[in-house]
């Protein structure tokens, strides 16, 4: 009765959700141009009770304010900008942003921008904010020809070509070859100081991205997949109870923005949370475990099976004792009866 009462008390734990939750024991990474923040949903996380995996993505999208207005649509594969700036005949070209600012570019995605007639004869510095060592410019001409169309490829590290001569007129339309985010911003670098870092949610990887779990003591691992969670754009998890203490880890796999993604997070120290045992928030008696349990019923099924055959045993015995004894017995009968038909044949010859 004892062991099914403390039973029924974990499992009514277990369905429990610890209302505390130490987000900054979460873990942040950086990986290219998004931003991971990774843990327990419910931390600190206690072996026995319902918790879950917490994955937050976001995507760096632009590190200043633009000052064009024609490119925020992030659903479109072409961006085109018409920037109220490319009418201004004085404009500083070296300016950070003064003529255009593309959205992040993911693999295959373009942004156009058309080189106004006032800025002939003049060089247009770019560059991308999403990695500064990748710098170009547009070598404006005199030449006022027949529009026509430039295209730049954009390969992971570098503008192909980096410095195309271009004419009024003409659109230069930036393609991004690569396989990481790239970005077009007309002007020199920034200073870090005047810098605005812009971040947005990455939607809809639950369908993109599966977590592998894995408890490092004993090495089980099992995948499990993602939900958003409601309100919280950016936000995953995964319903799981944790059934050992210790230290675990979250492989996240897949891919986000059409790129492969693989990245492992270990639980620890400046990171998130072991799971502990749950006795330590267990009062005013601790319970046993579900492991302690399981050991006691794995006790208690030895026992009763050697009991049984101990009993088994036993019984054997005793039948084989009766049924020599009943050998026994029938022999000794015949050997009687042999015993008197022999004195009956003596008795009768005298």
């Amino acid at each position: 009765m004892k062991y099914i009462l403390t039973i029924l008390a974990i499992i009514t734990i277990s369905l429990i959700t610890i209302t505390y939750s130490e987000v900054n024991a979460h873990e942040g990474r950086d990986s290219g141009t998004l931003r991971l923040t990774v843990g327990w949903i419910e931390e600190p996380a206690f072996e026995g009770l319902r918790n879950g995996v917490s994955l937050q993505v976001m995507q760096q999208i632009s590190v200043d304010q633009p000052t064009n207005e024609g490119h925020t649509d992030h659903s479109q594969h072409h961006n085109e900008s018409h920037s109220p700036n490319d009418q201004i005949e004085n404009i500083d070209v070296e300016a950070h942003g003064a003529l255009f600012v593309s959205p992040a570019l993911a693999s295959g995605e373009s942004f156009s921008y058309i080189v106004g007639a006032h800025l002939s004869g003049k060089t247009l510095p770019y560059h991308s904010h999403l990695d500064h060592s990748v710098t170009g410019s547009l070598l404006v001409t005199d030449n006022h020809s027949t529009p026509k169309t430039i295209e730049v490829e954009i390969i992971d590290n570098a503008y192909n070509p980096p410095n195309p001569d271009v004419n009024p007129g003409d659109t230069v339309v930036w393609i991004n070859r690569g396989n990481i985010l790239q970005n077009v911003t007309s002007g020199l670098m920034g200073s870090p100081d005047t810098q605005e870092v812009k971040w947005e949610p990455v939607k809809g990887l639950e369908s993109q991205l599966e977590v592998e779990l894995t408890h490092l003591a004993s090495g089980i691992s099992k995948v499990f997949s993602l939900r958003p969670i409601p309100d919280e754009p950016g936000h995953y998890t995964t319903d799981v109870i944790p059934t050992s203490p210790g230290q675990y880890t979250f492989r996240f796999f897949g891919t986000i923005l059409d790129q492969p993604f693989n990245e492992r997070f270990e639980s620890g120290d400046g990171r998130f949370d072991h799971v502990q045992a749950a006795d330590v928030i267990q009062f005013p008696e601790a319970l046993p475990s579900i492991r302690e349990l399981e050991g006691a019923a794995r006790g208690a099924k030895l026992s009763a099976e050697e009991a049984l055959n101990s009993n088994a045993t036993s019984q054997d015995g005793i039948s084989n004792a009766r049924r020599w004894g009943i050998i026994g017995g029938i022999l000794g009968l015949i050997g009687t009866i042999f015993g008197l038909v022999s004195i009956y044949i003596v008795l009768r010859k005298t």
